[in-house]
């Protein structure tokens, strides 16, 4: 044996298993009978990664070096990809098109980048930001994301999502990159961080084996940097699983940032799953209880996770124990005030 572990009526027990507690198969025995009873094992890697990006991709523009070339993109055929570029003002500077030399060749066609342009422009509006965090909704269901720094654009909306690999889609939002499943693999329920960059990229997609990005910096060069002969036109080439070179995910936010909170109403849901060390911060107008549950798998199996006794005006720190994890977070009052549940992810 083991372990045992006592479960009351209607709660849920979390526990952590040590570097000791190693096998190649578990399995429980209950010692009573009982219904509704579920046991959910999550496995993570510890993230050894530190928050800075690697050196190859310090071509591409951030708050410091801001963008210089930008421009939207879209794969033609196996051997050609079309650029519409723009400067850093923002204005179209021009059609290119990148051959298997990896060449950006200059093209005098606007019909062509216009109908690039029309074809791939970037929707707008597509999430809500308020001072909680970053809200997404899918399918009637809402969804809140961590905040980070973010360099800004002089283009406007930079590209948010678009598939790199059959239905494997990446969102890009507020300095992070999500790997985004399809809508048949459950989609916004089963996003997940892959990097924290800070990075002003303008566009991104697929080609030919490559991950593109657009929004270098004045005087971007190196191997992974591909530019006109002109000068007026630049990408980042590299692959997809780059992404993991970028800095470990992380940022901050949460359900509620001084928001008025129905009695035993919950929250939405506020991602937890991917992030490194954890804490959350709780505090109330009123006294009051405030429960923490959390989705285990993303396929809305909430359970309890822990209940604070919140006085008014004085917050409670609680930090999450290393190696724990969820999918989604949420929260919700016994009484009825306006509440601030606020995550921090390192």
């Amino acid at each position: 044996m083991l372990r045992t572990i006592a479960v009351p009526a209607s709660d849920a027990v979390n526990h952590l298993f040590g570097r000791e507690e190693a096998g190649e198969w578990i399995r429980l025995t209950a010692n009573q009978p009982a219904t509704g009873v579920t046991a959910h094992f999550h496995y993570r890697d510890a993230d050894p990664r530190s928050t800075g990006n690697e050196e190859m991709f310090a071509g591409i523009a951030t708050a410091v070096n801001p963008a210089s070339t930008g421009g939207l993109m879209r794969s033609l055929a196996y051997d050609k990809l079309g650029l519409a570029a723009c400067g850093s003002d923002g204005q179209p500077v021009g059609y290119y098109e990148l051959n298997q030399r990896m060449e950006l060749v200059p093209v005098p066609d606007d019909a062509a980048m216009n109908r690039l342009t029309d074809a791939v422009e970037p929707p707008r509006n597509v999430y809500q930001e308020d001072a909680a965090s970053i809200l997404l909704v899918e399918d009637g269901q809402r969804y809140r994301l961590p905040k980070n720094a973010s360099a800004s654009l002089p283009w406007g909306a930079p590209r948010i999502c678009r598939e790199v690999a059959t239905e494997r889609d990446l969102l890009n939002l507020h300095g992070t990159f999500y790997e985004l499943p399809a809508r048949n693999a459950q989609g916004m329920a089963k996003i997940r961080p892959v990097a924290t960059h800070a990075l002003a990229i303008h566009d991104f997609c697929s080609h030919n084996g490559l991950l593109l990005f657009t929004g270098l910096g004045d005087g971007a060069a190196g191997e992974h940097v591909f530019r006109s002969a002109d000068g007026k036109a630049a990408v980042w080439a590299g692959m997809v699983d780059d992404l993991w070179k970028l800095g470990k995910p992380r940022g901050e936010g949460g359900p509620w940032k001084g928001t008025a909170v129905a009695a035993g109403v919950p929250s939405d849901p506020y991602l937890m799953t991917g992030y490194d060390r954890k804490s959350v911060v709780l505090e109330a107008r009123s006294d009051t209880e405030i429960t923490l549950e959390v989705d285990v798998d993303g396929t809305g199996l909430w359970v309890p996770c822990k209940t604070f006794a919140v006085k008014a005006g004085i917050p409670v720190a609680y930090a999450f124990p290393a190696g724990f994890s969820a999918y989604w977070v949420r929260a919700s009052s016994q009484d009825a005030t306006t509440a601030t549940a606020w995550f921090t992810y390192e």
